[in-house]
């Protein structure tokens, strides 16, 4: 079924107005040092509860068309080769991100992990280019997708997202949002990652879902 009839259609969120991006700034301090302490064991283990969570949620089994994300293994996030190779396994339609030399992403359809390759300055997986005389790989906003899993340093029982500030995430999700059929937002985070309530502005438009460690936050059946 759909989500919040109130966040079905991408609303935005309604936040307090002063000094966001002093808040912003706060808490993307605070959320790094709590993840520093976070064991490797432990970001496994939350890793491994994450991703078993979210292929049992049944939006996302249903899903035939997924956006993921390459994971980093230089920074403490939600680890997701399992989840890729899950996705392909499965025969879904698998789009990873692929960040342009005008600092624009996009997510393009992979079939093979054999179609990754690491890209700098962080190392992140991203789908590589077709051999010529091929055919372009398809975008997700030409094939439409039917869910998109989104990381972030923090996020609320609300569905308020926080990015590490790059606004990758936030421009490609305005993008989504603007076309007739959107898919469900869904953050992945480690449990330390929720919050009371994270900073926000107008432009920053809520998850239909949050997934944690052995628990879906916010979406209703």
């Amino acid at each position: 079924r759909a989500p919040k009839e109130e966040r079905a259609g991408g609303r935005r969120s309604s936040c307090r107005p002063p000094s966001i991006m002093a808040s912003k700034l706060l808490v993307r301090k605070e959320m790094k040092a709590r993840l520093a302490k976070l064991s490797v064991d432990q970001a496994r283990t939350e890793s491994a509860k994450v991703l078993t969570t979210l292929l049992a949620w049944q939006p996302f089994k249903r899903a035939a068309k997924v956006g993921l994300y390459c994971s980093s293994e230089k920074m403490i996030e939600v680890q997701t080769p399992q989840l890729i190779e899950a996705c392909l396994s499965a025969e879904k339609a698998c789009f990873l991100p692929k960040v342009d030399g005008d600092g624009e992403m996009r997510l393009l359809r992979v079939s093979s992990v054999s179609e990754l390759s690491p890209a700098p300055p962080f190392g992140i997986p991203e789908p590589v280019p077709r051999p010529q005389g091929m055919a372009l790989r398809p975008e997700a906003l030409d094939e439409g997708l039917d869910l998109l899993v989104v990381p972030g340093l923090a996020f609320d029982e609300e569905g308020r997202r926080l990015g590490r500030g790059g606004g990758y995430y936030d421009r490609y999700i305005e993008k989504l949002l603007s076309q007739e059929s959107r898919p469900l937002l869904a953050g992945v985070c480690f449990s330390c990652q929720v919050l009371p309530e994270v900073p926000c502005e107008e432009h920053d438009a809520r998850m239909d879902a949050v997934v944690v460690p052995g628990k879906v936050l916010l979406y209703e059946s």
